[in-house]
């Protein structure tokens, strides 16, 4: 975490922002097996929203609902970071995050530092905040105004940068267009945050 928050702090120093990712366990949309982050510059993220009404306006998710629990469909635990934290607190807050997390999808169960993890997640980090989403499903099917399905859409990490990758102009448009499927893809993946 302190090492990829040095890269993060990099891209600031450079006028840059930097986004940071995890994903882990089978529900998380990890693509690869392995652990390992995943680093992504913001302003690449925001490629094609010129157009887009507010695109201009456009930062992370995990930047807009830090501090802030009930903010979206699911359950995100937030915590502030700065350069003036140390490594270990870094770690530490970090593992806090992942704590109350274990709590919300596994009540009664005590989340344990060390080995495999005990719920799926995504972890994402930026100048100023890192989040950590637990995860119950990699993703959910879509559907129409009608109800017809038309696809599923899987999320990982880069959904607490507000972003999701589709496989389908049709999944597109109807994410797009029906922010009843928006929701229920979102509410779909994890925790709802009114149990958080």
């Amino acid at each position: 975490i302190h090492a990829a928050y040095a890269c993060v702090q990099a891209y600031h120093g450079a006028g840059r922002e930097l986004y940071v990712f995890f994903n882990s366990g089978d529900h998380s949309g990890a693509s690869q097996p392995h652990r390992h982050l995943q680093l992504l510059p913001v302003d690449c993220m925001r490629i094609g929203l010129d157009n887009v009404e507010h695109g201009g306006e456009w930062t992370t998710l995990a930047d807009k609902v830090c501090g802030k629990p009930k903010a979206l469909p699911f359950a995100v635990f937030t915590s502030p970071i700065s350069a003036r934290m140390s490594a270990e607190e870094k770690h530490l807050a970090y593992l806090s995050l992942y704590k109350h997390a274990v709590e919300v999808a596994k009540p009664g169960v005590e989340a344990v530092d060390g080995g495999e993890a005990q719920i799926s997640y995504n972890f994402a980090m930026t100048n100023t905040c890192m989040a950590l989403c637990p995860r119950t499903a990699e993703g959910t099917t879509a559907k129409d105004g009608n109800g017809k399905e038309i696809g599923r859409i899987s999320l990982n990490g880069t959904v607490l940068a507000g972003t999701a990758l589709v496989k389908s102009q049709a999944e597109w448009d109807v994410l797009r267009t029906n922010k009843t499927a928006l929701s229920a893809v979102l509410e779909g993946i994890g925790i709802s945050s009114r149990m958080a």
